[in-house]
């Protein structure tokens, strides 16, 4: 007979979804190396994530008989992106472009 996984605690969910929001901003700001997706599926995949632990973060409060449930349970989800929105690119530690070597030139 198989094992019954154990439940994840509400402070487990709670830094759970706090690592997802991170995530979240992470992508948003920096992108992904991901070529076959834009940063924009990315972002709401980790934003459907962030959804599905508040909910369950909910579900550990009431389990667990929590009077007050944590922060990351009320917290506002991030809102979606299209797909194919793709984070600004990031100029330090990139090679400059064409364009820039010929404005250094003048």
């Amino acid at each position: 007979m198989a094992k019954k996984k154990k439940e994840p605690t509400a402070a487990e969910l709670a830094e759970a979804v706090r690592r997802s929001f991170d995530d979240w901003e992470h992508i948003r700001k920096k992108g992904t190396t991901d070529p076959t997706w834009g940063d924009g599926t990315n972002m709401n995949l980790v934003r459907s994530h962030i959804l599905n632990d508040q909910e369950r973060l909910r579900e550990a409060c009431k389990r667990e008989g929590l009077k007050k449930c944590p922060f990351e349970a009320r917290r506002k989800p991030p809102r979606m992106y299209r797909d194919n929105y793709l984070a600004p690119p990031r100029r330090k530690g990139k090679l400059p472009t064409m364009v820039e070597i010929e404005r250094k030139r003048k």
